[in-house]
């Protein structure tokens, strides 16, 4: 898992790095300076550093000085001020001492960037404050602009200069970077839909000097990442049988709506359930069976008391008959609340067995809240409403939030070419399978979304649209690249 973190976990980490395992700052940024040397492309020539005066600045002299010693044609662009970081100034001290090229003026700055392979932006990371002076709002429109007519590439230290951190929002302008080389934590302000255009792509700089393991106490919310679903998974003993991977109930369907049915228990199926039974009042929905014997129909609202596990609301538009089932299993079941099961009407509080699966304009309905609030922040409102309603929440979107009111993970899986119909019915049944399977509530809920969007990734390489059809056939295939 990846910290998610604002400018105040950055603070803390570097502190308790210093203070319980006893390594200095000066010995944290020069670890630091060798992981973005290992990361950085160092297959061009020509690479100009901009740095700030804190201790993005210091990162980026350290940089500078790496990258010089094998022999890179390096020049620092070094932004004058009164003060400057005493870790800052010390490195600005060692590359003077080598004789590496500084710079501080904006006309020699528009010449190197006329004449460079890559740019460093080191100017401020997460202590850049709104207001930015002149001087640095013109090094960032010349950066931004030349780039244009020159192509050079832009990467960033640990967030690009006059990003918001915390929201994600721009200052007055921002460094449009290629690559972002965040430090240690995923910045909160990356998880905002847009910063996407300033950061480009993002690299979490982990595992330095000591492992991000040993860090987690210091944020509740995480970034999955692919080897958490692989640490999740639980292996199939050779002498299990079906009994052994539970009994799912998909309810769900109507006259109206009944492919959300098929699609919910085929899902459901081949995440690797047990048994899966389809429960619908509506006697057309036999018909479903006959082309997928896996699933067992079954119309007699008494059966339910045999599962483990009930995935209640795809196409379904009986709100009484979900209230009567949630109502009656609250306390007893597992339960995956989705679609018609998400109204207001229908009592959700208090149920720790409980995950409802909200896309934001449901849960902008449910809990009164603005999308435009939601979207903005997702983190703080997901763990929030599921906190003091003591149940779990999954927020479908961008990015999926995924919280027991307590920890908070996010899955960043997906893309826009799996918007279609359907792909919430999938996700429903895929989860309430996995809980079938004895995946806790919250497991369940992040293998599930993680592998929902990664198959959607990895068929979009071939694809331009993916449907919830094509997406339910791949799900063995991926499930086992990824758990294998």
């Amino acid at each position: 898992m990846i910290i998610i973190g604002d400018k105040y976990t950055t603070y803390e980490i570097d502190e308790n790095i210093e203070k319980k395992y006893k390594i200095s700052k000066e010995i944290l940024m020069e670890n630091v300076g060798f992981k973005l040397f290992e990361f950085i492309d160092k297959s061009k020539d020509t690479y100009l550093i901009v740095v700030g005066f804190g201790n993005n600045g210091g990162d980026g002299y350290v940089l500078a000085r790496l990258l010089n010693s094998i022999g890179k044609d390096v020049v620092i662009f070094r932004v004058e001020n009164l003060n400057y970081s005493d870790l800052c100034d010390l490195n600005y001290k060692r590359c003077k001492a080598l004789g590496i090229p500084i710079i501080n003026q904006i006309n020699e700055l528009d010449y190197y960037l006329n004449n460079v392979d890559i740019v460093v932006d080191a100017i401020f990371g997460v202590g850049v404050k709104e207001n930015m002076s002149d001087n640095i709002l013109k090094i960032i429109n010349l950066i931004n602009e030349v780039k244009i007519i020159k192509k050079y590439k832009v990467y960033a230290i640990d967030v690009p200069t006059g990003l918001n951190s915390e929201s994600g929002e721009v200052f007055q302008d921002a460094i449009i970077a290629d690559i972002t080389y965040t430090i240690i934590t995923y910045k909160k302000g990356f998880l905002n839909y847009n910063s996407k255009e300033y950061t480009g792509d993002i690299i979490v700089i982990k595992d330095v000097i000591i492992p991000n393991d040993l860090l987690l106490q210091h944020s509740d919310t995480f970034l999955i990442e692919e080897t958490d679903i692989y640490n999740l998974k639980k292996s199939r003993n050779i002498n299990s049988n079906k009994t052994n991977f539970g009994k799912s109930f998909i309810i769900s369907g109507s006259d109206k709506y009944i492919g959300a049915a098929k699609l919910a228990s085929q899902a459901c199926v081949n995440v690797g359930s047990g048994y899966t039974y389809l429960y619908s009042e509506y006697e057309n929905l036999k018909n479903l069976v006959y082309n997928i014997p896996e699933i067992i129909f079954t119309d007699n609202i008494e059966e339910l008391e045999s599962g483990k596990v009930l995935g209640i609301g795809p196409g379904v538009t009986n709100i009484e008959m979900i209230k009567s089932i949630v109502n009656k299993y609250k306390n007893s079941k597992n339960m995956i609340l989705d679609a018609g099961a998400l109204d207001s009407s229908i009592d959700i509080k208090d149920n720790i067995n409980t995950l409802i699966t909200p896309h934001t304009g449901e849960f902008s309905r449910l809990y009164n809240v603005e999308i435009e609030e939601l979207i903005k922040n997702s983190v703080e409102l997901v763990k929030y409403y599921a906190n003091i309603n003591n149940i779990n929440i999954l927020l479908k979107g961008k990015n999926t939030y995924i919280s027991d009111g307590i920890k908070t993970y996010v899955v960043n899986t997906g893309n826009p070419y799996m918007a279609v119909a359907g792909m919430g019915d999938v996700l429903t049944g895929m989860i309430t399978g996995l809980v079938a399977q004895n995946y806790s509530i919250i497991d369940a809920a992040t293998i599930g979304a993680y592998l929902h969007g990664y198959i959607a990734d990895e068929l979009k390489k071939e694809n331009y649209i993916i449907t919830p059809s094509e997406l339910i056939k791949n799900i063995p295939y991926y499930m086992n690249k990824l758990l294998k």
